[in-house]
């Protein structure tokens, strides 16, 4: 299933953007790096709208259609930059 839109970084705030996605119509890719974040996410939240969870930053950026949108919910600061870093190399 291809997603219309990501969300990377599944805490307070990106799980919420997700599900707002979610519940008006988009098939939302999500991911965090820590996996049983993103499992717990699916558990709690698959019932509110169409979700394409992945384990990997690869499988995630290629369940994205094109154009790719990807929102970073991920702290200000040097992790903002290291997310960029490793996703940079997989967009055109």
């Amino acid at each position: 299933m291809s997603a219309n839109i990501g969300v990377y970084g599944l805490g307070v705030m990106g799980a919420n953007l997700a599900r707002n996605f979610a519940s008006r119509g988009h098939t939302v890719a999500v991911f965090n790096r820590k996996y049983d974040v993103t499992e717990k996410f699916i558990t709690d939240y698959s019932s509110e709208g169409k979700f394409v969870p992945s384990k990997e930053l690869s499988g995630f950026i290629e369940s994205l259609e094109s154009p790719k949108r990807v929102f970073m919910m991920v702290p200000a600061g040097a992790v903002t930059d290291e997310v960029i870093d490793q996703i940079l190399p997989l967009l055109k």
